[in-house]
């Protein structure tokens, strides 16, 4: 191998570092944009006790959506959250309505009537009673008299649903 291949091996190799630096850096929204789809971590690169997730998601009708990633976390610092929040939060996909109402909303925004008819509620009071504690912890969004899950909160929508999928799938 002469010099010249042995600087292009390097600089390979330094061009790679850089962008998993990038990747796990991700600044700003318009880096992560840029950055997102040239990340290249690999579980096994990941340092042991940390994490990271990359997406992109949009919704049925296009409405809205997020992009998510280069972000990253420790394992550790799950565990010092305040169990109380936390619960209050999964609490909210305890329940078989409100999972069902999330998964109307991540597809498409829905005025109050069009849940109606897609959950065949009767009445809008236990709708309104669910809605009310979506809006309360930020899960949902309403504009002009549409709701829809908050973009800035889909990663985490994917990510509980992910999970309870996965251990659904264990349980059977």
């Amino acid at each position: 191998m002469d010099k010249i291949d042995i600087i292009l091996a390097q600089l390979e190799g330094i061009e790679s570092r850089l962008t998993k630096l990038e990747c796990e850096k991700g600044e700003n929204r318009k880096e992560r944009k840029e950055t997102i789809h040239n990340c290249t971590i690999q579980p096994s690169e990941m340092p042991m006790g940390k994490f990271a997730y990359v997406g992109r998601y949009n919704s049925k009708d296009e409405s809205f959506g997020s992009t998510f990633g280069a972000d990253s976390n420790t394992i550790s610092s799950l565990f010092k959250i305040n169990s109380f929040e936390m619960a209050k939060v999964i609490d909210a996909f305890a329940s078989e309505e409100r999972l069902d109402i999330i998964k109307n909303l991540m597809q498409e925004r829905l005025s109050i009537k069009a849940l109606m008819e897609n959950l065949q509620y009767q009445t809008t009071g236990k709708l309104y009673h669910h809605l009310s504690y979506l809006d309360k912890i930020g899960v949902i969004t309403k504009e002009n008299d549409q709701y829809f899950v908050t973009p800035k909160y889909i990663s985490a929508v994917v990510l509980i649903l992910t999970g309870a999928e996965k251990l659904t799938r264990a349980m059977e």
